[in-house]
């Protein structure tokens, strides 16, 4: 870390050795005592300095940001800087300290992730989660509101965060489930949970979210969440086809099974009139054939009969 003192003309009066090593080379006769951020800065940057710093030393809050900084040198620095006024025995404003650390890294990092981030297309989060017995406490942080405005596009409203306007954007219907199921997740001692909802853009488009969070307990009570959202909006489509799709394919079953079952019936139906058809054939066919025996016997019998009437006549002559 740099760190350095400086007058009510914010000029620098001490250092320590890790500025003087950084601006030392560039540094007006080579010393970095007595010079001001003028001498480092572009003229814009260095103008915006000075005049923090002059707020900070009539008595404003200390000064806390990070800030871009394009060197004379041509070098980029993002620093994270933190300012403070320096008050004599007195009591009075004789200048401030100031500490400045090099976040360059950092900040490489978070936008190689931002890109990484907006090409995945997704909505990565993280929050510090205190469960309060019947409900969680979230204080929630967006790693890119850039890529999650890309990702789900929202209108926020003046000094509003993203974080506050997503929850806003979900569905009323969803929002009891998606609170319940993140309470009954952390509170059961689940390492990750998975949930589905829906959440209205700021075109008024209400798109599916499908997310996945990893828990990892901290202390008394209290949680880490990291969750990533996904678009499923087009997945939710395709299933909602395919669902009536085999609806539609139930339904023709079910009707096609009835008109199969319908003319089965009718089948059946008509094969047992067959039988008893057949059946009735059979039975006149053995009764024709007895009375045609009978009729055959009965006639043998007049037969005889009239042979011994002719005998008896004879013999009676």
């Amino acid at each position: 870390d740099e760190i350095y003192v400086k007058d009510l003309d914010s000029r620098i009066v001490m250092a320590n050795q890790a500025l003087f090593e950084r601006v030392n080379r560039v540094a007006p006769n080579g010393d970095v005592i007595g010079t001001t951020d003028f001498d480092y800065l572009a003229p814009e940057q260095a103008e915006s300095v000075y005049q923090d710093e002059q707020r900070l030393m009539h008595g404003e809050i200390p000064v806390l940001h990070v800030r871009h900084n394009l060197h004379t040198d041509g070098d980029h620095i993002w620093q994270l800087t933190t300012k403070v006024a320096l008050r004599s025995h007195q009591g009075e404003i004789i200048g401030l300290v100031g500490i400045n650390r090099d976040v360059t890294a950092l900040r490489e990092a978070e936008e190689r992730l931002n890109q990484v981030i907006s090409g995945a297309n997704c909505l990565l989060w993280s929050a510090i989660a205190e469960d309060l017995g019947d409900r969680l406490h979230l204080k929630m942080d967006i790693s890119s509101v850039q890529a999650a405005q890309n990702f789900l596009p929202l209108n926020l409203e003046p000094g509003e965060e993203y974080a506050r306007a997503w929850m806003n954007s979900v569905l009323k219907e969803d929002k009891v489930k998606l609170a319940t199921t993140s309470f009954n997740a952390v509170s059961s001692g689940a390492s990750v949970y998975q949930q589905e909802y829906r959440a209205r853009r700021a075109d008024g488009q209400i798109r599916w979210l499908h997310e996945e969070v990893k828990v990892t307990p901290l202390s008394d009570n209290r949680y880490s969440l990291v969750g990533v959202c996904t678009d499923i909006t087009e997945r939710k489509a395709a299933e909602q086809t395919l669902k009536r799709a085999n609806d539609i394919l139930e339904q023709r079953v079910v009707a096609r099974t009835r008109e199969l079952e319908q003319a089965n019936t009718v089948l059946r139906e008509q094969i047992n009139e067959r039988q008893r058809a057949e059946q009735a054939e059979r039975e006149q066919r053995i009764l024709a054939e007895a009375l045609s025996a009978s009729a055959a016997a009965l006639t043998q019998s007049l037969e005889m009969t009239d042979v011994l009437d002719r005998v008896l006549m004879y013999a009676m002559r």
